[in-house]
């Protein structure tokens, strides 16, 4: 490895929890299922 220069980058995952919390808030999850069709009828869960 000589002369190979390796970068690391770092993100921020702080807002993360912020972000899921508003999609719950706006019910987010309940509208997508409305939308999406229901799965087969060998899903359980």
């Amino acid at each position: 490895m000589t002369g190979e220069q390796v970068e690391i980058t770092s993100e921020r995952i702080d807002d993360i929890p912020v972000i899921v919390e508003w999609l719950v808030q706006m019910k987010i999850g309940k509208l997508i299922d409305q939308k999406l069709k229901k799965p087969h009828g060998n899903y359980q869960g």
